[in-house]
């Protein structure tokens, strides 16, 4: 009860204090950005302008900023480098073609011609040489740190061409430069830290002006990208945390918010519209390896039919998941979708598994199987973390199954400490695991001997050959190829059992309308399309 009082007090504190009538309308800043007034004096009372969130912070700098939240606003203000469309896949934005050395190691780039700031300069090679020793000069905890990460230099060829070298070759490599661009006349000259709090951008609206703790406003702005912007005036509140801006949002005072559905689900607002898009998180079940019981294909094949996928998206993720059949995500660009599946199908596990040997020898419901003089019962435990109430429930779905065809499963529900101990001291027979994955198309981490999160002790030379395959592939149709061969082997071996991959949305007050949509990499893609209804 405290807590939910604390927290209507914040609500109510930022709501008299944030986004209220602004009487500075043409107030301007020394980054001199083209903007347009044509709304000016309107009462934001009014309603007549898009309200959004973000974290308090003392810097606007997209390239030093240490907030994700903070990152999804600046968005609205500063293009990409190189985009990632809602396929996961890389596209043009100021970069306009690309192509790879031979050796795979170095990138050389052409960026668009007559793209520029809003002061009126000119985006170049000079720029992007900047933004990206502006990164490798950031502080660890900064959002775009690890793109430069890898990066051993980057050289100006000409006024709109650059090399870019890493320290390896690497397919993933086109993906660390998804980055903003920044001035380098603007940023890097004068007071530091007075750009920081006065950003100067390229994209569909620009900086108005910042009020620490309290807000932040953005104003349309000519830009060379063809955004023409709807609304002219955008308004960041400075919450405190996600629970306040999900509170807020069922209370009217903010008017697009990105959640989980079924974290939404508990604010009540009949004053919204739900958009989903897909993101990059897998849930999945895992087999020991070490098992002797799980090296049988056999088996792994008769618990995948058993496993009801469509039927789970449905009743457990409640329509908000895309069944998962191969370990790529089925909205990218790389899904191969010709691979074998495993509809849901008892009798056919039923066969699989007397074929196996598997068979109830003493009528007690489970089967039983002798090799080699080696009695084995077909019985095991399903490891979950009890806290994830989906886990859980497939789970238990999936051991209800499983007595069906005669395999005695038993769920192993403990708490997250005590599950990740398990998983590191490979002390399970077979878990249920999900992932929040990069956008960066490497699935070593779990396929890949001694990968980082392959708990299962899998090892497969054929598999390690097509993970480097795919990670020593340098252009669309390598690419396309070498996943594909890798998603044909990973099914028909059953190395893993995906489930679903997750959806998430942005929740949007009825008032809003235009194009509302999302992805992973960018919440509020379209904000300047969205408008506010009359």
């Amino acid at each position: 009860m405290n807590k939910k009082i604390a927290l209507l007090i914040a609500v109510l504190m930022f709501a008299f204090s944030g986004c209220s009538t602004d009487k500075n309308t043409n107030e301007t800043t020394d980054n001199s950005i083209i903007i347009d007034n044509t709304a000016e004096g309107e009462n934001s009372q009014s309603k007549n302008e898009i309200v959004l969130s973000m974290r308090t912070t003392q810097n606007l700098n997209p390239l030093t900023n240490e907030d994700e939240s903070v990152d999804n606003i600046l968005k609205l203000m500063f293009e990409p480098f190189i985009a990632i469309d809602e396929t996961f896949k890389p596209q043009p934005s100021i970069a306009e073609s690309w192509a790879f050395s031979e050796d795979g190691r170095t990138l050389s780039i052409k960026i668009k011609n007559n793209l520029y700031w809003h002061n009126g300069g000119k985006i170049t090679a000079d720029d992007v040489v900047f933004s990206v020793n502006t990164i490798k000069n950031s502080s660890e905890n900064s959002v775009y740190k690890e793109c430069g990460n890898n990066i051993v230099s980057c050289t100006k060829n000409g006024e709109l061409d650059i090399s870019i070298t890493f320290s390896k070759a690497y397919s993933g490599n086109i993906y660390y430069l998804t980055f903003p661009i920044i001035s380098s006349s603007y940023y890097g000259s004068g007071n530091i830290e007075d750009k920081n709090l006065q950003p100067m951008g390229n994209s569909a609206y620009g900086f108005k002006s910042f009020t620490p703790a309290k807000e932040l406003r953005l104003v349309k702005s000519d830009n060379s990208f063809g955004k023409n912007a709807v609304t002219n005036d955008v308004c960041i509140n400075i919450t405190p945390d996600r629970d306040t801006d999900l509170y807020s949002f069922g209370q009217g005072i903010i008017d697009v918010v990105y959640a989980d559905v079924t974290e939404m689900g508990k604010y009540g607002s009949n004053n919204k519209q739900i958009f989903e898009y897909a993101t990059n998180y897998i849930d999945y079940i895992g087999f020991n390896w070490n098992k002797t019981l799980f090296q049988d294909k056999n088996l792994r094949k008769a618990i995948a039919y058993a496993l009801p996928k469509e039927e789970i998206a449905e009743s457990i993720y409640l329509s908000h998941a895309k069944v998962a059949d191969t370990i790529v995500n089925p909205s990218s660009w790389l899904y191969e979708d010709e691979t074998v599946k495993y509809n849901y199908n008892l009798e056919e596990a039923k066969n699989i598994l007397e074929q196996s040997g598997w068979v109830d020898i003493n009528n007690d419901k489970i089967r039983e199987r002798t090799t080699n003089e080696l009695n084995e019962v077909l019985q095991f435990n399903i490891l979950v973390n009890s806290e994830n109430e989906e886990r859980k429930q497939v789970a238990l779905q999936l051991a209800e199954k499983l007595r069906t065809i005669g395999i005695s499963a038993t769920v192993d529900a403990v708490p997250f400490e005590t599950y990740q101990e398990k998983l590191l001291d490979n002390n399970f027979d077979i878990y249920i695991g999900g992932v929040e994955q990069s956008i960066i198309p490497d699935f070593s981490y779990l396929l890949g001997t001694g990968g980082n999160m392959n708990f299962t002790g899998y090892s497969n030379e054929q598999t390690d050959l097509f993970l480097s395959s795919c990670n020593n592939s340098f252009t669309d149709e390598d690419m396309k190829n070498s996943f594909s061969a890798l998603q044909k082997y990973v099914a028909e071996e059953v190395v893993y059992l995906p489930i679903v991959y997750r959806n998430s949305a942005i929740f949007a007050n009825n008032r809003i309308n235009g194009d509302i949509s999302a992805t992973e990499t960018n919440i509020f893609e379209n904000c300047y399309s969205w408008y506010i209804k009359k």
